[in-house]
């Protein structure tokens, strides 16, 4: 069975689900919340244990309300009040500093990607009283297949050759740079070879040639034995010295076409299934 490797449409296939994984993952982080004496407390469990101690909180600011203390004597119900007698007033003063109490002390919370933003008594910039920020995973934004010459190395790279650049969703955009024959075995056949000559073209085409004038009297045996009477495509391996068996075989290991196969879209989602 051939080996799996990742190309660039498949990385940006992976990256895509992935980014979708981590995003539902973290949109249900925070599930539950209450607040206990002036502490916003959130949980990541739907229903925690009484006395559980939160995943996040917060203390909250204590809020003055004595400027909405009812100042009246009997007999006295101020202009634009619509009770008729003090009796009513005091309800009616007493339910208006409930409400205002309330909307004071209301919080809110609100989601922007993973940041959490904690408002109190209102909507506004104001109001904010806390962020949770949730520092996003090592998540790959882009990716890329570049090569690089002497001359123009970016940072992190020591060496001229062909990458993949994979760019990271951190707070800096960070660069990850894997040399592409780092990551398969790569054979190349010497040069100027006594007697056999091992060569492997652009496609990776293993062939051998015997060097012109290369087999003697020694190699044969016998002085009789020359290259016109040696019958086409009778020469078996067996029959080679053994440093170009040796050779032949490292051809027989090398990466050979069909050895590695691009992985499918299929077979990127089934890890997600």
């Amino acid at each position: 069975m051939a080996n799996k490797y990742l190309n660039l449409a498949g990385l940006q296939k992976y990256d895509e689900l992935i980014k979708q994984y981590i995003g539902t993952a973290d949109a249900k982080a925070i599930k539950y919340g209450k607040i206990e004496s002036g502490i916003l407390k959130l949980y990541k469990a739907e229903n925690p244990a009484e006395g559980a101690t939160p995943d996040f909180s917060l203390t909250l600011p204590v809020t003055d309300l004595s400027a909405l203390e009812t100042k009246a004597h009997a007999g006295d119900i101020p202009a634009g009040a619509t009770a008729t007698t003090i009796t009513g007033y005091v309800d009616e003063a007493a339910d208006a500093a409930e409400l205002a109490a309330k909307t004071a002390s209301a919080v809110t919370i609100s989601q922007d990607g993973l940041t959490y933003t904690i408002k109190q008594g209102g909507n506004d910039a104001a109001n904010v009283i806390g962020t949770i920020n949730i520092p996003a995973d090592m998540v790959v934004t882009a990716g890329a297949v570049e090569t690089y010459t002497a001359g123009n190395l970016p940072s992190g790279v020591t060496e001229p050759g062909t990458y993949i650049k994979l760019t990271v969703a951190n707070a800096t955009n960070d660069k990850i740079y894997i040399k592409v024959t780092d990551l398969v075995d790569v054979y190349t056949a010497a040069q100027s070879a006594a007697q056999v000559q091992i060569t492997i073209d652009q496609n990776k085409v293993v062939s051998a040639a015997i060097v012109a004038g290369s087999i003697g009297a020694t190699e044969l045996g016998t002085d009789a034995v020359e290259t016109a009477k040696i019958k086409d495509k009778n020469v078996t391996k067996a029959k080679l010295a053994d440093a170009v068996q040796a050779s032949l075989d490292l051809a027989d290991t090398a990466v050979q076409p069909g050895d590695f196969v691009a992985a499918t879209t299929a077979e990127i989602e089934a890890l997600f299934a």
